[in-house]
């Protein structure tokens, strides 16, 4: 099959399963928990959602590996596969089932080979189901929002926000960095708003001062359409324990710590206090 426009099938993919996820969203069915894992559980809304997302893969004709949240690794297609996607159906289901109009959909793609890393991924698309904003970035390419190369006028803002997400159990060694980190910035506002790949796209665009994520929790689906993104636009997105992670193999499917901001002065001070890569 020749090159695939990848810009126009991911926003293709976004049209048809933002219906379903509306449409689903007054169900109260679809909100139930259908299983539960280790840190994760599975519901309706993700189910269908995936499996929509699954059926256009199929549809477009395309060989592919789609590593799933929720049914593992599906191999689309015949013969060898010419595409790896990394798919989370609903980023922020928690906020789904609330009734909090902060979700995505969160979709990366890169060509397949042997060994990828997060590095390899070619593009990435996430969409913002309740307010219907787009964010697309493809290598080399820059970065978008609802069509229009992306930016963010941050002296809107009457003071910097960040999102951090941390957990009683933290290293002490990262309480006394954040509290550095506020002292020599004089202060800034918080927030954890329940859907990473959003909140790292919002920390690349510089609205957020910078996101921050400890917990060791955050998985592939979550951060590689995201971090797509914020390597278009240049922002800072890294690793808490020293490994880069842009060498993550995604065949691994490991669960790492982030940072995420525009600012090196952030990165610089809390480096004294956290191994960043």
């Amino acid at each position: 099959m020749g090159e695939v426009n990848l810009q126009t099938l991911l926003m293709d993919i976004v049209a048809k399963v933002t219906p379903i996820i509306i449409e689903k969203s007054k169900d109260p069915s679809y909100k139930r928990i259908m299983k539960s894992g280790v840190g994760d559980v599975t519901r309706g809304i993700d189910w269908v959602t995936e499996g929509a997302i699954i059926d256009k893969i199929k549809a477009e004709g395309l060989r592919a590996i789609v590593i799933t949240e929720e049914r593992g690794v599906v191999k689309v297609g015949d013969g060898e596969p010419e595409y790896l996607f990394i798919v989370d159906p609903i980023d922020g289901s928690l906020n789904f089932v609330l009734d909090v109009p902060f979700y995505s959909v969160s979709i990366a793609v890169a060509r397949y080979k042997d060994n990828l890393t997060l590095s390899d991924i070619k593009a990435g698309v996430i969409h913002h189901v309740s307010t219907g904003v787009t964010y697309y970035a493809e290598r080399d390419k820059g970065a978008f929002i609802n069509g229009e190369p992306a930016s963010f006028d941050s002296s809107i803002l009457d003071k910097p926000v960040a999102s951090i997400y941390v957990e009683p159990t933290v290293d002490v060694n990262v309480l006394k960095g954040l509290a550095e980190l506020y002292r020599s910035l004089g202060g800034f506002k918080i927030r954890s708003l329940g859907a990473a790949s959003l909140e790292i796209t919002m920390a690349a665009l510089g609205k957020l001062l910078f996101f921050l994520d400890v917990r060791n929790r955050l998985r592939l689906y979550d951060i590689a359409a995201a971090y797509v993104i914020a390597k278009e636009l240049k922002s800072l997105i890294m690793t808490t324990n020293g490994r880069s992670i842009g060498e993550v193999p995604i065949n691994e499917q490991p669960r790492v710590s982030l940072l995420v901001t525009r600012s090196r002065r952030v990165a610089e001070i809390l480096a004294n206090f956290l191994r960043l890569n």
